[in-house]
């Protein structure tokens, strides 16, 4: 790499660099980078208000340490999603926060409720109807996915699962800010319902940050995750919505310089 490249770290890269359960090494080679910039967005920041203790002032103190090291990191390079497009701004962690709280928006409920519509009894159901096995479906490449999941779900649904999330959300004009958001999470969850790399019961909630992470890394030059569901799912939705953003983990990432 020649020239400094926009690099997206979801949470979980983010938590091992805070707490540097990386080598020193590997640490050093993503903080100390001049060739790479490490933007942060709403969801960063949400995941880190998500933090739970009983004792506020702990609480508090835990979340500032998240904001202080994300500020860090990412020199208040933000993407902010506005108008239905991602733009790059200059911000730093704690206004992102504070406007989130002003907005009295109770992101955290939204989220659960669109995220646990379906059981999982209910979504296993719907997998051996369409008679797809999640072991077998895990060894399709992205590109395929869901080409494989549109035939087996034609008996019974007269459009591909990308008309049916289009035709969907053609009544969500009173507020359009959310359609394309929507969509990349509405793709990340059929898939997900399908079986092509599942997460594990009890993962929903997180796996609403996941789809988001991969939204606003949508804008950058790479996506890291060691999270190999969240990037084998990000893959499917780059595809099929012509994005060009790498995925890598953290070590094909680094390996690559």
């Amino acid at each position: 790499m020649n020239e400094k490249s926009i690099v997206y770290i979801d949470w979980n890269i983010l938590i091992s660099l805070k707490d540097k359960r990386f080598s020193e090494e590997k640490n050093n080679k993503f903080i100390k980078n001049d060739l790479i910039l490490l933007p942060f967005s709403s969801s960063h920041i949400q995941e880190a208000d998500n933090i739970e203790n009983e004792n506020s002032q702990i609480r508090d103190k835990l979340i500032k340490e998240h904001l202080d090291f994300l500020n860090m990191l990412s020199k208040n390079f933000y993407i902010y999603f506005d108008n239905n497009k991602l733009i790059f701004m200059e911000q730093n962690c704690e206004d992102v926060l504070e406007t989130i709280k002003i907005g009295n928006f109770d992101y955290k409920s939204l989220m659960k409720a669109g995220i646990n519509i379906l059981s999982e009894p209910i979504k296993e159901l719907s997998r051996n109807y369409f008679g797809i096995e999640p072991e077998k479906l895990n060894n399709i490449s992205p590109e395929e996915v869901v080409v494989f999941l549109n035939e087996k779900i034609s008996s019974l649904i007269p459009m591909s699962i990308l008309e049916l999330i289009d035709n969907s959300f053609k009544l969500m004009t009173s507020n359009p800010n959310f359609i394309l958001p929507s969509k990349f999470g509405a793709l990340f969850e059929i898939i997900d319902m399908l079986g092509y790399w599942k997460d594990k019961e009890g993962k929903n909630f997180s796996r609403a940050w996941d789809f988001m992470h991969a939204f606003y890394a949508s804008i950058c030059d790479f996506f890291i995750s060691d999270d190999k569901r969240t990037r084998n799912k990000t893959k499917v939705l780059y595809y099929e919505y012509k994005i060009k953003t790498k995925v890598l983990s953290s070590d094909e990432f680094l390996n690559s310089f």
